[in-house]
């Protein structure tokens, strides 16, 4: 047989033997001469070996614990709503055929299952249930470990598994890519011991991730309407530009054409591309450590969420206008500026110690480095006009003119017809 036909996804259950001294073999001197073991299964083995797998392990590590698997459920839920459907057909079409569709997050861990009840109870056996990680440096050559591995559909038949307490079952599997950026998002399985074995499980398995890609696409289309929607209208009510806007994950979904001419202004010599990703704005993914720490440019009163329904859709973050004839600086150098600024408004003569003195005065230097309107409300004679002159001061339009405006001395009809 030649070597080019052990390239493909498929099993060859009638090579059984040849593989199974195959994998004996190995595991004695590492030789792989056997042209029964095809070119993916080899390559799978050298890395179980190197990963140190015990190849006597005859079940997958403890599931998590179901707080645990909860949460991760959750994490994950979307993924679930578009899986739905197609895991309730596996669950009626697969009943009676000794086999189950598994879906798993994209590291490998078991979100469910669904399909022939006996092979449900027969798969706990080896510790093929929810909760249970099946990446392949955790329990050795298996469809859903090397389909993670490769990123390609693949199927692993009896003997081909790196362990000897998982060869007693067949299983075909494929990833399930994120429809907008490509990256692997789940695993699709069937599952089932040996004599169920089915060339076609595998296309099965690709026809069925298909399925979930395209409503992931639909769903994804449809929230990132709903984003545009209520990002553009939070956007003619803020700022004319400087604007990027940010789904749910934290990815860059819009930029206006300011947006990279003032984080030039700050410094930040960064592309503003659709794969920029900014981890610490993601509302979906567990966050890894430090994840949530917003870079170094980026100040919190910039950000505001983007929420509709009582669901947060995404994050808009509004750049401040640079200074005029300003360079490019860092953003300690902009919050020295900034303080500079205040101070020419007269901050320094505002004289407070009360802690909420203290907020308003903090409240005020953020509000400045942002072109923004501003109400200030407060009895007669405690200092609106030495606050809007601070603010005024410190801001984008501190090069024009400041104009006190008294509304209490205009006429209702007059003040009825200004656009101001």
């Amino acid at each position: 047989m030649p070597r080019t036909e052990h390239l493909t996804g498929f099993s060859q259950p009638d090579h059984d033997r040849q593989i199974m001294a195959a994998w004996e073999r190995f595991l004695q001197d590492g030789a792989l001469a056997s042209t029964a073991v095809r070119r993916l299964i080899e390559r799978s083995w050298e890395r179980c070996r190197a990963a140190g797998i015990d190849p006597a392990l005859t079940q997958a590590a403890v599931p998590l614990l179901d707080e645990n698997l909860t949460a991760l459920r959750s994490r994950y839920r979307d993924l679930l709503d578009a899986s739905a459907p197609i895991m309730a057909q596996a669950r009626e079409i697969l009943s009676a055929s000794g086999t189950i569709m598994i879906l798993t997050d994209p590291h490998g861990v078991i979100l469910q299952t669904e399909g022939d009840p006996a092979t449900v109870d027969a798969a706990r056996l080896i510790r093929l249930q929810t909760g249970a990680n099946w990446h392949e440096l955790a329990c050795g050559t298996n469809a859903i470990g090397t389909a993670l591995s490769t990123g390609r559909p693949v199927q692993v038949h009896a003997a081909e598994h790196f362990c000897a307490g998982i060869k007693p079952w067949t299983c075909s599997a494929t990833v399930v890519r994120d429809p907008s950026h490509g990256n692997v998002l789940a695993v699709l399985d069937v599952s089932g011991l040996r004599g169920s074995f089915n060339r076609h499980a595998l296309a099965l398995a690709m026809a069925a991730a298909g399925r979930i890609e395209e409503r992931l696409l639909g769903r994804e289309l449809a929230l990132r309407h709903h984003l545009l929607e209520a990002g553009l209208g939070r956007l003619t009510r803020i700022t004319p530009s400087g604007v990027l806007l940010f789904d749910r994950k934290g990815r860059l979904i819009k930029a206006d054409t300011h947006a990279a001419e003032r984080l030039q202004a700050m410094g930040v010599m960064r592309k503003l591309t659709l794969d920029m990703r900014l981890e610490a704005l993601s509302t979906e993914d567990t966050p890894r450590a430090g994840a949530t720490t917003l870079p170094a440019w980026l100040r919190p009163e910039w950000i505001e969420p983007v929420i509709e329904g009582g669901r947060r859709l995404g994050t808009l973050i509004v750049l401040p206008e640079p200074r005029r004839g300003s360079v490019q600086r860092t953003p300690d150098a902009a919050a020295t500026a900034l303080t500079v600024a205040s101070h020419r408004g007269n901050l320094g003569h505002i004289i407070g110690t009360s802690a909420s003195f203290q907020q308003a005065l903090a409240k005020a230097r953020q509000l400045a480095a942002v072109d923004v309107p501003v109400l200030l409300q407060g009895e007669t004679g405690v200092g609106k006009e030495v606050f809007a002159r601070v603010l005024h001061a410190g801001g984008p339009r501190q090069h024009g003119p400041f104009i006190a405006l008294n509304c209490g001395g205009l006429p209702r009809d007059l003040l009825a017809s200004e656009r101001m």
